[in-house]
């Protein structure tokens, strides 16, 4: 991956809701984004790494796992690139079922805690 912009970092207090609190960051890569949002009093993470090429996921995986020492974690690969429709009327049908697909799972995540 190829950086193009310096990172982004954005600090916030939480406002009325100090549990919100937290660090969102963003960079631009020549291949699209990574994006984080941090909630160190909820010990939540979130993370997107987003690129229209293929990377090694798996190992982009246990670097963020290792890095914020997660003991817990979701992850969802999503095709994305060059073989992926542009032509919205092709796109959004796709991009609509990950959509249900994701809300699925969230809400069984849910339902077993």
């Amino acid at each position: 991956m190829t950086k193009i912009s310096v990172p982004y970092v954005v600090q916030y207090d939480g406002g009325d809701k100090p549990e919100d609190k937290g660090v969102t960051g963003f960079v631009i890569i020549a291949e699209s984004h990574i994006s984080i949002h941090t909630f160190p009093d909820r010990g939540y993470v979130w993370l997107d790494v987003f690129s229209c090429k293929d990377f090694d996921s798996d190992g982009a995986t246990d670097i963020i796992v290792n890095t914020f020492g997660l003991t817990a974690i979701t992850a969802r690969k999503l095709p994305r690139g060059l073989e992926f429709p542009h032509a919205i009327d092709e796109a959004t049908p796709i991009a609509m079922g990950e959509r249900v697909d994701v809300t699925r799972q969230l809400v069984e995540a849910s339902a077993g805690s």
